[in-house]
């Protein structure tokens, strides 16, 4: 984003919010089909903006939920403020979520991408470390339990873990953290994998490193939507 249209977004954030990014840079980095905007603030902050309002304010919430509760030094965003206001030109309300960045290289990325096989085995580690939290308190609890359900992270993508070396970093994009049927973190890990990779060859090993056999009536249940 150049710097004109940085200008054009600052003149526009929540007093709150403006005070703490002050003259750092913005970069955008995403405008997803959801209508959100994630904008790259400095070295070390993110700002989510999105008309979304319900969804922005449980991702604050879960963001601050989970903090602490991740273990050896896992990492997940820190809200560092949020606001709400009607945008002066477009008449909309938005939601404005500006928490610290999370080091790590993206299972996405290419270094993850060339060793499946190193990969298949780290997302079975960050997907184990997931379902291993208490869901006490978890601010978007399912409304009903049912026996087997766990924390589950509701967009268990690549991109969303964030990793170093050979282990397990941090999440990022908290805002569907639910309590449920953990077949649904490991339904959108398989096809997010097999997106990532351009092939299924890889994916009897990424049930191998979760202990699983292939569930295609759940696999469907949440991934054809």
């Amino acid at each position: 984003m150049n710097e004109t249209n940085a200008n054009r977004i600052k003149l526009h954030l929540p007093p709150v919010i403006a005070s703490i990014i002050g003259d750092r840079s913005m970069i955008k980095r995403t405008i997803g089909r959801s209508g959100n905007s994630v904008y790259a603030v400095g070295k070390d902050l993110y700002l989510k903006i999105s008309p979304h309002i319900e969804d922005l304010r449980r991702e604050r919430d879960t963001d601050i939920w989970l903090e602490g509760k991740l273990p050896g030094g896992i990492s997940i965003p820190r809200v560092g403020a949020y606001d709400e206001v009607i945008h002066p030109i477009s008449g909309e309300m938005l939601g404005y979520l500006l928490t610290s960045s999370v080091s790590g290289t993206p299972a996405s990325s290419p270094p993850y991408i060339k060793d499946p096989t190193r990969l298949c085995n780290l997302l079975a580690d960050a997907v184990r470390i997931f379902h291993e939290l208490s869901p006490e308190g978890c601010p978007a609890p399912a409304d009903k339990l049912r026996p087997g359900d766990v924390v589950i992270h509701g967009d268990f993508c690549l991109p969303n873990i964030l990793l170093h070396r050979s282990r397990v970093n941090g999440y990022v994009d908290l805002g569907h953290v639910t309590v449920g049927d953990p077949w649904e973190d490991y339904a959108w890990c398989l096809w997010s994998l097999e997106y990532n990779l351009k092939t299924n060859a890889y994916n009897a090993l990424l049930l191998d490193a979760l202990g699983l056999t292939f569930d295609e009536e759940k696999y469907n249940r949440y991934t054809k939507l």
